[in-house]
């Protein structure tokens, strides 16, 4: 089975964490991939998880959060110089990026 990591910001968005996770962890769970859920609580929390991602064994990033969450976690990427897919959950008031 695949694994994903779910790097979610809970301050973004009008969403609990758990309705968050009830609602879109399924789908992950539906396309074949085991998932970790991530809940920032400071800055430089998504960047570090997406940087340790492809190491830690998974297949798939899953950004879900505002531009600062999802700007993040594309730096992590970039600075661990990994190739992971990153998928964008905009939960965000201005959602620029997505």
């Amino acid at each position: 089975m695949k694994k994903a990591r779910v790097i979610h910001n809970p301050t973004s968005g009008q969403q609990s964490a758990q309705a968050f996770e009830a609602e879109v962890c399924p789908v992950l769970t539906t396309a074949g991939y085991r998932y970790e859920l991530c809940e920032t609580t400071g800055a430089g929390d998504a960047k570090r998880w997406a940087a340790e991602a492809q190491e830690a064994g998974f297949e798939l990033i899953v950004a879900a959060g505002g531009d600062g969450t999802v700007m993040e976690v594309i730096s992590g990427i970039i600075e661990a110089k990994t190739d992971l897919p990153v998928a964008i959950v905009p939960l965000g008031t201005g959602n620029l990026l997505s």
